[in-house]
């Protein structure tokens, strides 16, 4: 086990180093440029003493001092390469059952690692040069900041898989364990048996829903439903993160990174621009990611604490990321609106003005919708049919409270 991460009780479930391939790609810029600088002054000294053959000496020096040359860029590419392989040897790459770490250094160590229950996201990204060598970067970046990357990784696809099932077991204990604290059990029609004052005793937590669809589902309308119903609170992720975009250490961070045409004449961020930018590029998309939901994370939980505060029994989270950002850890059961694709375009048509394509496009982006439906608690339709999402919604509730009542029998 990399030194200093193994803790009594702690089981390894993965220890590795960067992939042997990685001696390939690592030095291949530097080693290039080094062979090209020392090829254009050997060719521009042979040069010289091509246009000395009248003096034997200049010819004689001219060519010694190309022959340094060679000897100096051979040496270089060589010290290279040692060093490639003894920073390559020193990197350790561990994973737990309760931490991520990388530890790294030749002469000095240094050592990163960040507890799984307080990983935010995890991405991977994979170079051009690193697919071609079978090769990715992992990345996991924590909660409130800060993060441990894995660089170069061989079977770039098992490990990612590994990790992010490994931090969804830590966190598991939040899923299964569901709170018993009584949801308002909804009559047909949508009339609550409970006020919403009393859905919860004061103080106690409120319980947590996530809701997650495809892009147009209306997974708002869904939100609001079951908030009438049960005087609960909903907290819009995505509205959070546009808010975020507004303030002005995130807005100087991302002029920082794609210059000033991401700022609009009105002084703020250009939404539009920052979509076209994350949405070509994955791995930008992941860096905006690691910026804004440490902060969409930090306002969510102050919204929770106020639902607590004011005895609200549920609070629901609409974001559309909430797998992806692991917001799914942070909620006692995940629901999934279904909504047919035809109504979906429909939607976005109406309140975005975009077609089929785009919504296809926007959707690529994001997991896949029957991975989500798995992965979800259950399922509630929202087709557009006028008058029955209200039954349906109370239908939910009452499955919710027998789930409910199931776990506190035993």
């Amino acid at each position: 086990m990399a030194e200093g991460v193994g803790q009594p009780g702690e089981r390894v479930i993965l220890e590795c180093r960067p992939g042997a391939m990685s001696l390939v790609l690592r030095p291949a810029w530097s080693v290039a440029m080094i062979a090209l600088a020392t090829l254009v002054c050997v060719w521009i000294l042979d040069g010289l003493a091509a246009r000395a053959l009248g003096d034997p000496t200049l010819v004689r020096d001219t060519r010694a001092w190309s022959g340094y040359v060679a000897i100096v860029g051979l040496s270089l590419i060589a010290i290279r390469l040692v060093w490639v392989f003894m920073d390559w040897r020193s990197r350790r790459f561990t994973l737990t059952d309760r931490r991520i770490a990388r530890a790294w250094g030749v002469f000095s160590r240094g050592r990163a690692e960040l507890p799984l229950r307080n990983v935010q996201d995890v991405v991977m990204h994979r170079s051009l040069g690193e697919r071609v060598l079978g090769l990715g970067s992992i990345g996991v970046v924590g909660a409130g900041g800060g993060g441990v990357g894995w660089v170069h990784v061989a079977d770039p696809e098992d490990i990612f898989a590994r990790v992010r099932r490994a931090i969804d077991q830590a966190a598991g204990g939040q899923r299964e364990g569901v709170s018993t604290a009584p949801v308002a059990s909804a009559a047909p029609g949508g009339a609550t048996g409970a006020s919403p004052a009393t859905a919860t005793p004061p103080g106690a937590s409120p319980r947590v829903i996530g809701l997650v669809g495809g892009i147009g589902s209306g997974k708002s309308t869904v939100a609001a439903e079951i908030a009438a119903q049960t005087g609960g609170i909903v907290i819009d992720s995505d509205k959070e993160a546009k808010a975020a975009l507004d303030r002005p250490e995130v807005r100087d961070q991302l002029v920082s990174w794609w210059g000033r045409g991401v700022v609009g004449k009105d002084g703020r961020i250009d939404r539009g621009q920052v979509a076209d930018i994350v949405f070509r590029r994955p791995e930008e998309r992941a860096r905006l990611e690691g910026l804004i939901h440490p902060i969409v994370r930090s306002t969510r939980a102050q919204a929770i604490e106020r639902a607590r505060a004011a005895g609200a029994g549920v609070a629901l989270i609409d974001a559309p990321l909430l797998f992806e950002a692991g917001v799914d850890r942070e909620c006692d059961l995940v629901v999934y609106v279904e909504a047919p694709a035809g109504a979906r375009v429909d939607r976005v048509k109406a309140s975005r003005g975009w077609d089929a394509e785009e919504l296809e496009r926007r959707e690529k982006a994001q997991m896949p919708l029957e991975e989500k439906r798995r992965r979800s608690d259950d399922v509630v339709v929202n087709d557009g049919e006028p008058g029955l999402l209200p039954g349906r919604v109370a239908d939910l509730l009452q499955r919710i409270q027998g789930r409910v009542s199931r776990l506190g029998s035993h």
